[in-house]
């Protein structure tokens, strides 16, 4: 049976109502103080993808050198 999904707006025996979400009715670029924090939640995202890499990169490198060492 295909049906068809129901979301809460159509729902007649949800007890809750939402509203569209205003990102969704945004047509075309953004301008001003919404590009701005777009960018800026990018720019973290990537800084954070990066720390991440780095990080990892970082362990495999110290596990490299301390099975290098001699046991003591």
């Amino acid at each position: 049976m295909n049906t068809p999904p129901v979301s809460p707006q159509t729902n007649p025996f949800s007890p809750v109502k939402v509203a569209d979400s205003p990102c969704h009715s945004q047509k075309g670029n953004l301008t001003g103080s919404p590009r701005k924090v777009k960018d800026s939640v990018a720019d973290i995202f990537n800084s954070i993808q990066k720390w991440n890499n780095l990080h990892v990169d970082g362990l495999v490198l110290l596990r490299r050198i301390s099975e290098d060492l001699p046991n003591r």
